[in-house]
């Protein structure tokens, strides 16, 4: 009996996952022509990160992107090497069933999710305090509120999936509700809808606009880098093809420009409220409590993406928690990369053998 090489089977994902990056980020080439990477330059990356393989010009349009807005680093890490730091800081077998988003605040209660009107799992309907409910039962909980978010417990990324309902605005509330509820799977939860803080509201009243803190806590260091996404006009969600994504400075000024999913830049929300200097209220509050919270609850986790936003009573409120996939190309292009004072961190630890 012959026996596949585990070797060659880790090569060919390797490559698979090389034509996936490849493919998906080579569509940003087609209309504009980014600077190449030199031979220098690439020489100075693979010292810089010698934990990582780079091929070639293939593997370095978003570094040519980079180079473009910021100027050349070789401290910027891609969409594909980021899996392999994720593979060893934030390893799958520890956190995948923490990322179910139906369970979260059972799991962290001192952590301020919206709060849970219903969740089902597997099919199976629960309230807030995880008491069992018929599907009757869980239509009639929710029609005891004016409006709410239907979101999906699992591979949800990017807003995908994600209902708000207004109960006014359907016809026949009851029956309209099951439906949506038999619709959307064995594996969702249904929470509060948001109201936030006002100036961030005014930049688009129609969707939450986020704050993506990345917080990286390796060997006992910690650092953070942020964004703020904002809904473009007539948008329901914050993900990159509904919105703008916004750099900040540490202090949560926002600066100059802002980059839709084709990185078309823009200097002001479609409502005309200008990026460059405005201040995000409340964020050292977000600042702090995601700090306290990596390091609390997820002390075995080095990089954690928290979408976060302030409420209308001006207190942060953790939309989500990204741990498997944190998405730091987006945030890297517009505050900088903020991978330079882990540099040795991460290289020692993915050389190791």
């Amino acid at each position: 009996m012959k026996y596949f090489h585990l070797g060659l089977l880790s090569k060919i994902i390797t490559i698979k996952k090389h034509l996936f990056f490849y493919n998906r980020d080579k569509v940003l080439l087609k209309e504009r022509k980014y600077p190449k990477i030199t031979k220098q330059e690439l020489q100075l990356i693979r010292k810089t990160w010698p934990c990582f393989r780079y091929y070639g010009q293939k593997d370095l349009i978003w570094y040519r992107i980079y180079k473009q807005e910021h100027g050349f680093s070789p401290y910027f890490i891609d969409a594909l090497q980021i899996k392999y730091v994720l593979e060893k800081y934030n390893p799958r077998n520890q956190f995948v069933a923490l990322v179910n988003k139906a369970m979260c605040d059972v799991y962290f209660p001192e952590i301020p999710y919206p709060k849970v009107y219903v969740r089902c799992l597997n099919g199976t309907f629960f309230d807030k305090q995880m008491n069992h409910l018929t599907m009757s039962e869980a239509i009639d909980t929710l029609l005891s509120f004016n409006g709410f978010v239907i979101k999906p417990a699992l591979d949800s990324k990017g807003g995908f999936g994600v209902k708000k309902i207004v109960v006014k605005e359907l016809s026949s509330a009851k029956d309209e509700i099951g439906k949506m509820l038999k619709s959307v799977g064995d594996n969702y939860i249904v929470q509060e809808l948001l109201c936030q803080e006002p100036v961030i509201e005014s930049m688009n009243p129609t969707s939450i606009n986020c704050c993506r803190i990345t917080t990286i806590y390796m060997d006992g260091k910690y650092g953070y880098s942020s964004m703020i996404k904002i809904g473009k006009e007539g948008a329901k969600v914050d993900n990159w093809s509904s919105s703008y994504l916004i750099g900040m400075k540490n202090d949560g000024t926002l600066l100059k420009y802002g980059y839709d999913n084709k990185l078309n830049k823009v200097t002001s929300t479609d409502n005309g409220i200008v990026f460059e200097g405005m201040k995000v209220p409340f964020f050292e509050k977000m600042l702090e409590l995601t700090e306290k919270c990596h390091k609390k609850y997820f002390p075995n986790c080095g990089i954690i993406g928290w979408d976060i936003m302030v409420d209308n009573n001006n207190n942060p409120r953790v939309i989500e928690t990204n741990i498997l996939s944190t998405g730091v190309v987006g945030e890297q292009l517009v505050s900088g990369t903020f991978f330079e004072e882990f540099r040795d961190i991460i290289c020692d630890k993915l050389m190791k053998k």
